[in-house]
């Protein structure tokens, strides 16, 4: 082969060479272009999120007491409701149910308004109401003849069109109430209480919500005063307990006193 006739091939060769190398290129750079389009296709729609009601906040995070007070409040019967709802379970008991209509038909009269259906298990009973108004749970606790059964109604906070559950005390069970009333007699007529607000401004307050039923007497102390003076008076109230004797088996009743400064 000649000079030229090999100059020429290897011409040829480097030609082919870069013509092969340009469409790898070619295809490499379609390929690295085309992962992120598929990438951005695939990648899944962030879920919407659904607030919660009453839940953006919660007690500690508020600045107004009473405000965190009240959300305290809802959560608790929120939970109180659920709870109860769950545990509804077990064999009917006809004998609780016997207990519990004469009760409500003193309160809606069959053919009335309103009607009802009752279920029982245990000494726990649901009740369903229709055309009942605003209200119709206040008006099952503070009617005579469901008080005289009844030692607790449960309602949903949320749903006033939610069935109700219904505790009912034990026959024969002492009454709570006179326990509260002792309690807030030795308050007053001890006076350590008041005087753990002696020297406060006037609008300060000890608020004391008692709660008494089969297992005792439980307390919780909030209000405007500071502190140091709600821990004082949570002592006084101790030493108060301490004096008054709790019926076994007592029926639920709860009270709020309010602490305040003598005069």
């Amino acid at each position: 082969m000649s000079l030229r006739g090999a100059a020429l091939v290897v011409g040829l060769l480097a030609a082919l060479t870069g013509a092969a190398m340009w469409v790898v290129a070619r295809l490499d750079g379609a390929e690295v272009r085309a992962r992120p389009a598929v990438a951005e296709a695939a990648a899944p729609e962030p879920a919407p999120v659904t607030p919660l009601v009453g839940a953006t906040l919660t007690p500690p995070e508020l600045a107004d007491p009473a405000q965190a007070r009240r959300l305290e409040l809802l959560v608790e019967r929120r939970g109180a409701y659920r709870a109860m709802a769950d545990g509804f379970k077990g064999r009917a008991a006809p004998a609780a149910l016997a207990r519990l209509e004469p009760a409500l038909r003193a309160l809606w009269p069959r053919g009335g308004p309103v009607s009802w259906t009752a279920a029982c298990r245990g000494d726990t009973c649901r009740l369903e109401v229709a055309g009942a108004t605003d209200g119709w749970v206040e008006a099952l606790e503070g009617h005579r003849a469901v008080r005289a059964v009844v030692d607790r109604v449960v309602a949903d906070p949320d749903d006033g069109r939610a069935p109700a559950y219904l505790v009912l005390a034990a026959e024969a069970a002492p009454a709570g109430s006179p326990v509260l009333e002792a309690v807030a007699r030795e308050l007053q007529e001890a006076g350590a209480a008041a005087a753990c607000l002696r020297g406060a401004p006037a609008e300060a307050a000890v608020e004391l919500e008692l709660e008494v039923d089969a297992t005792g007497v439980t307390f919780r102390a909030g209000g405007s005063a500071e502190p140091d003076r709600r821990e004082c008076v949570t002592g006084a109230l101790t030493d108060a307990l301490a004096s008054v004797r709790v019926e076994p088996g007592a029926r639920r009743a709860a009270r709020t006193l309010v602490i305040r400064a003598a005069p």
